[in-house]
Order: structure tokens, then sequence, then C-alpha cells
């Protein structure tokens, strides 16, 4: 009797030496203690092949349609994974390391945890990691943010149902500072298998997504400030689950996503977007220290790589932090960052605190200021600080409609606000035809 591919199926998921399944929308083999992604399609079709050579005794015929059939099955019928829950459980390289109570211990492997990645060192506590931290330190230059540096890599290890910081990080500064050689050993001490590279913009392409599934972290080398889409950035940062519109495949949803590092020489300039919740999603590391890279010996980054093993000390003890503290150490350096560049993009913000634009009193000699007006001098003022200005409605709507009240008087309209101390006068004014 001919085997039909639901015979294969049963048979591979019942006899095969690893257990297979789909994990976000792909096939994979649980395999030396996590679940392996086929390295490329043709691979996974060869897998299949030859299960069906083993069942069948020999090559069936029509086998490549066969081949089809039973991929299709599988995608509809396989053993769920589980997973580990909310607890804190990291995939180190002989066993399972956990954080609980402020304490590390081990565990073994196990199917059921349904790691997607590996890393390839164990839990080294007695590691010494003085040298690889000083190195760093030169090029953040304050102890606190690069405890923040740590931290946020430590996070890449830390389901998202336990902590949750809703943040990507920013290592910013023109070149010869450092950035490079800091996420080359990032990359390194997690394993390349486990980061993905894409850009920020390249996350609005679904068949780019798929590259994302099961890494730590994700590196792009440079922000385009003309391509920087709000909405995606506060998306990906708190971590939403995303639908993947896969090319010759069914759609299918991605819960988890990789920690997102990006290193550029110039911020965002411009958005849309001008709210809290958007500058909070960035977490700001100033690179701002130039070194000099003739000096560089010809095994610099081969003998920096030897501390791969203390890197990831260093992003275990930051993992262990966020736990305990459920919040990043504060550091002045990225406070002011975030600061800065909330105040380079936010033009209005600015003009509302440095124009003094504040309700209006009984006794101002005119308790009001009209649209164009206002907008005038917001336009004038973004001139002489070398601004962005934004849109008459973005400024209008910038205003607290709880507290500025509509002025109406005959056919007079306006806003119950004054500009104390504005940009221009009335009599230097350009525009006033008096």
């Amino acid at each position: 009797m001919e085997l039909e591919a639901t015979d294969y199926v049963n048979n591979l998921l019942a006899n095969a030496l690893y257990s297979i399944s789909k994990v976000n929308g792909e096939l994979r083999i649980c395999y030396d203690g996590y679940w392996q992604s086929f390295e490329s399609d043709d691979f996974l079709r060869h897998f299949i092949k030859q299960a069906i050579v083993k069942s069948n005794g020999g090559r069936p015929a029509k086998v490549k349609l066969l081949i089809d059939n039973v991929l299709n099955e599988l995608l509809e019928e396989y053993l769920p994974v589980e997973t580990v829950g909310s607890q804190v459980s990291i995939n180190m390289k002989s066993n399972v390391l956990t954080i609980t109570d402020g304490q590390f211990s081990t565990i073994e492997h196990d199917l059921s945890y349904a790691f997607l990645y590996k890393l390839q060192f164990d839990h080294d506590p007695s590691v010494d990691t003085s040298y690889i931290y000083n190195f760093l330190l030169e090029a953040v230059e304050e102890p606190q943010a690069l405890d923040v540096l740590f931290e946020f890599l430590g996070s890449a290890l830390i389901p998202n149902d336990v902590i949750n910081m809703e943040k990507m990080l920013i290592l910013a500064g023109s070149g010869s500072n450092g950035k490079s050689v800091a996420l080359s050993l990032f990359k390194s001490a997690l394993g390349i298998e486990n980061v993905s590279t894409l850009e920020l913009h390249e996350f609005s392409n679904d068949n780019k997504l798929q590259v994302t599934i099961g890494k730590l972290l994700n590196v792009g080398t440079e922000i385009d400030s003309k391509r920087v889409d709000p909405s995606l950035v506060k998306r990906l940062a708190s971590g939403e689950p995303i639908t993947v519109d896969k090319k010759y495949g069914a759609s299918f949803t991605i819960t988890t996503f990789p920690k997102l590092i990006f290193a550029t020489n110039n911020l965002p300039s411009q958005s849309n977007d001008v709210s809290k919740g958007y500058f909070r999603r960035f977490l700001i590391i100033p690179f701002e220290r130039e070194f000099d890279h003739e000096n560089k010996t010809e095994n610099f980054m081969p003998d920096l790589l030897e501390h791969r093993p203390a890197i990831l000390q260093l992003m275990l003890e930051g993992a262990m932090r966020l736990v305990a503290n459920r919040r990043f150490t504060h550091s002045d350096k990225i406070t002011n960052a975030g600061k800065m560049f909330e105040s380079a993009i936010n033009s209005i913000q600015d003009f509302i605190t440095d124009c003094q634009v504040t309700d209006s009193l009984p006794t101002d000699e005119k308790p009001y200021t009209s649209g164009p007006d206002l907008y005038q001098q917001y336009s004038m003022f973004c001139v002489r600080e070398g601004l962005q200005a934004k849109s008459k409605r973005q400024l209008l709507e910038a205003l607290d409609p709880a507290k500025v009240k509509v002025h109406k008087s005959g056919n007079v309209r306006g806003l119950k606000v004054v500009v104390r101390n504005p940009p221009i006068s009335e009599s230097s004014n350009p525009f006033n035809p008096s």
C-alpha cells in the first residue's frame, strides 16, 4: 500500500531523533538544547526527503510533490512548543541559568523551555571583568551610563512578561569614538548567530522581519532621520506582537522581538510625534570621546575578543540588577542626552517655555493672541534658534485644551494666551504693517 503524506508525518513526529515543531511560522528541530531553524529552505526540503526515504525504505514516486505535502502537513500538525513562562531562564552553553530571589542558579537543559538561542559560554562569577569594563568606560565616560548599557543588554535575556522597559538603545556620536568596537564586542559575546542586523526603517518590511526570530539583539549601524516612523518606534520598543504576511506562505504573528540597539552619528532631527510616549522609548548614550586609531596594535580586536566571557558576565550582572530594581540605574549623562534630544525635536515645547507662552490675565493689555500671530511668533523663534518648525495644527494641539480657552468678541477670535517673552517685538516685526 502506498503511504500518504499523513503517514510520513506521523512516523516523523513519533520516531525522529530530534523533536520537530512550528515556531513563529517556520519548522524547527530541537537539537543541542534549543530549537534550531534550518539553514535554508533547500536544507529543510532535504531533511524531509531523507525522512521520507527512510520511512519508505527507498525513494518513492513523485517525491517532490510528496515533500510539499509533508511540509504542509507538518505546518498544520505539529508538536506545540511549551514556554518556560515568566521565569528568568537563560540558555547557557552547558545548562540553564535562572535568576530567582536575587540569586543565580543552574538547571539542566529541557525541551519544554523552548529556547530559540543558545549562548556560547557558561556563567562564571569568578571571571575578571575589570579590564573590559574599564576599557568600555573610556568610551562611555560615566560608570552609571555603562551600567545602564549592560542592564539593557541583560534585558535581552529577560522575557518581556517579566520586565519590559519599552526602550531602544541609541549609541550616538561622530566617528572614532568606540561605538563600532563596543557593538562588535557585544555581538561576539552573545554570538553572531543570536544577533540580527536590520536597520530601523527595515522593520516596516514584512519580508525582512523573519530574520529577527529567535534573536536576542538587533544591531543597526545608522538611523536615517528622514525615515523614522514614530508609530514603528513605539511598537518595536514596546515589543508589541506584529503580524507578518509571509511571502509564499500563511501569515503569522511574531510575539517576541530582539532588543534593539542602533549606532548613529546623528539622532533623528524630525518627528510628527512630539509626545512623551515617543521620546521615552529612546535610551540615548552619547559616545563623545575621540580615539586615535593609528595607535591600535595589530591584534587589537582579537585581544579584546578574548574577554567575551567577561562581557557576558557583565550582561548577566546587568540582568540581575534590572530584575532586582525593576528600573535602569540613574545616569545624569543619559538623562541629559534625552532632554537635549527632545529639545532638538520638540521646538513647540521650547517655544512655550523660552518665550513664556502663558494664560492671559485680566490685567493684560491684550488678553488674547490670534492663531496666525501665535504661529508667526513660533516660526520666528524657530528661525532664531535654528529649529525645525512644526505645522500650525501641531502648535495648537500642543497647547493644553484644558487650560487654554478660546477668546471670542464679535468677529475677533483668538486664544487666551500671551507670549510674554516674544522672539520679536511688535516694533521690530517685519510683518507688522505699522
